[in-house]
């Protein structure tokens, strides 16, 4: 999973079986984006991670 932190944008790939990264799951799975989204919501602000003052997100 990858979330752009200026414009919160997701990517996720399965990388056992697309290597290339050419098939963004983000939205074909949006259960499983959401849960991980969740997740590294939670991590970025258990730890206090500081975003760019032009991020879109709040953590």
């Amino acid at each position: 999973m990858i979330q752009f932190l200026k414009d919160g944008k997701l990517e996720l790939y399965d990388l056992e079986n697309d290597l290339k990264e050419s098939n963004n799951l983000a939205v074909a799975r949006p259960e499983l984006a959401a849960q991980l989204v969740a997740e590294m919501r939670a991590w970025r602000k258990d730890n206090q991670v500081p975003l760019p003052p032009d991020s879109v997100l709040d953590y």
